[in-house]
């Protein structure tokens, strides 16, 4: 039976609410635990009878390796999609521990955006989950995303908003690679630092746009809130991808063009949704 699980207020439920999804009355396999941060691990030990294939458990305070080791072992072999939003990986040694995800060896995909997840993690993850296609790591400490290459022939989400990497230069080669890409969203966040050298890092986003014929299946591309978008290049990227429904194009000035707002504009594609949220003109 498919049952969906919501804990909106996990500090008031009683012992006889946990007891409703024991094993024996109720047989889980979608659960959803949202702003769990009062359970505990002995709360979470109900799930292990059950036989679970989509798991989300956002704002946990207890670590994400204790939520693993909560979970049976027919869970651990076929969970499918595990979105730990806004948790921790930290340990009582203040170390990021992410070891316990490789026992998700079926898992295929993953959200560990708001979180402690850094570039080791990255690298354990690409190295041993084999099926994993859609990656969540937005606001991560991922500062390199150069393992990514290692699943490049399978990886068809990946979503990294207000990622701060240390090198720049690399981000667009390695995202390139990713030829089966089908949702990318590179956006950020919209500064406020008044002087340029205080703005973190950033990749260049119409080193991307340029290579058209790379990522032929894209579906959905966003890239809100990046400064450097050419309206020609971005043009020549929209012909050259007949597939893309979803654009982002949020605090960007490129947003003003008719192309994306007039449908008698020659470059104006009905079937093309553009995000164009709210425009801006950079002052000067």
């Amino acid at each position: 039976m498919e049952v969906l699980v919501t804990f909106l207020e996990a500090a008031h439920m009683r012992k006889t609410c946990y007891n409703k999804f024991n094993i024996d009355f109720t047989d889980l396999s979608h659960v959803i635990l949202r702003n769990a941060s009062a359970l505990t691990t002995k709360g979470l030990r109900m799930l292990r009878g059950h036989k679970i294939s989509d798991l989300e458990a956002t704002g946990l305070k207890v670590t994400v390796n204790d939520l693993i080791g909560c979970l049976g072992e027919w869970t651990l072999q076929n969970l499918r999609s595990l979105n730990v939003a806004r948790s921790t990986f930290m340990d009582g040694s203040r170390y990021c521990v992410v070891v316990a995800l490789s026992k998700l060896r079926n898992l295929q995909c993953l959200n560990v955006s708001c979180t402690e997840f850094n570039r080791h993690g990255l690298e354990i993850v690409v190295e041993d989950l084999p099926h994993l296609e859609s990656l969540d790591i937005s606001c991560t400490r991922v500062d390199d995303i150069t393992p990514l290459r290692k699943c490049r022939d399978r990886l068809k989400l990946l979503t990294m908003y207000n990622l701060k990497v240390s090198c720049s230069d690399n981000v667009i080669p390695v995202l390139l690679d990713l030829h089966e890409l089908r949702l990318l969203d590179v956006s950020d966040e919209k500064d406020n630092h008044p002087f340029g050298m205080f703005t973190p890092a950033r990749s260049k986003v119409t080193d991307f746009l340029r290579a058209v014929d790379k990522v032929p299946h894209l579906t959905s591309l966003d890239i809100s809130g990046k400064e450097d978008i050419s309206s020609s290049e971005l043009r020549q990227f929209i012909h050259h991808h007949p597939q893309l429904k979803f654009l982002g194009l949020t605090h960007s000035e490129v947003c003003h063009d008719e192309g994306f707002t007039n449908p008698r504009h020659p470059d104006y594609r009905p079937t093309l949704l553009p995000a164009l949220g709210q425009c801006f003109i950079q002052a000067i």
